[in-house]
């Protein structure tokens, strides 16, 4: 199956993969195919997977479960992907005013990590791609996948890539008021 076939799929997007075992792997089956189409048939043969798919990442279902995590060992590189959700409805980033800013969701994120790989041997550059299924944020997370893995895009580029996409939204928090927002939360905790 291609990537449109499980778009086309009845279950799609596979949203009760948490109750629904068969959800659960197609939704599983998805990411993997999506790895496959963006680096292509040579290199997506050449990934390690590094751990398990997890259906969930915690006691709560707000954190983001793990849909592939894996290395190319000839790169000496690798990519997380985590599926993101808006579970309470939290206004889009994009639209966030005020204070909504600082806990506005969004669709698509992504950084840069080091990942010791399992037999400790070493730290590996891993791009972390969090992701939800809406067509905009699957389109970045194939984006970023060859950028890095197929373009070998630098860490250091990356990073530059990531501040300007900050530096670009408009309403985004500057350094200072994530400061003063941390300081007044940090206040009322008291």
């Amino acid at each position: 199956m291609n990537i449109s076939d499980y778009q086309n799929h009845p279950l799609f997007p596979f949203a009760d993969f948490r109750e629904n075992d068969a959800s659960f792997q197609l939704l599983i089956d998805f990411w993997q195919q999506l790895v496959r189409e963006s680096l292509g048939g040579e290199l997506s043969r050449k990934c390690v997977q590094l751990q398990d798919c997890e259906r969930d990442n915690g006691p709560e279902p707000f954190h983001n479960p793990v849909m592939f995590d894996f290395w190319v060992p000839s790169l000496n590189r690798g990519a997380r992907i985590t599926l993101t959700e808006n579970f309470d409805n939290s206004p889009l980033q994009a639209n966030a005013k005020g204070d909504e800013r600082f806990t506005a969701y969004n669709p698509f994120i992504y950084y840069m990590t080091f990942r010791r790989l399992p037999d400790d041997s070493k730290d590996i550059p891993q791009i972390v791609l969090c992701s939800d299924m809406a067509e905009s944020s699957l389109e970045a997370t194939q984006e970023k996948l060859r950028e890095f893995l197929v373009d070998q895009i630098s860490v250091d580029e990356i990073e530059e890539m990531i501040n300007k996409r900050i530096k670009e939204k408009s309403n985004y928090p500057t350094k200072e008021e994530w400061d003063d927002y941390w300081d007044r939360m940090s206040e009322d905790e008291y």
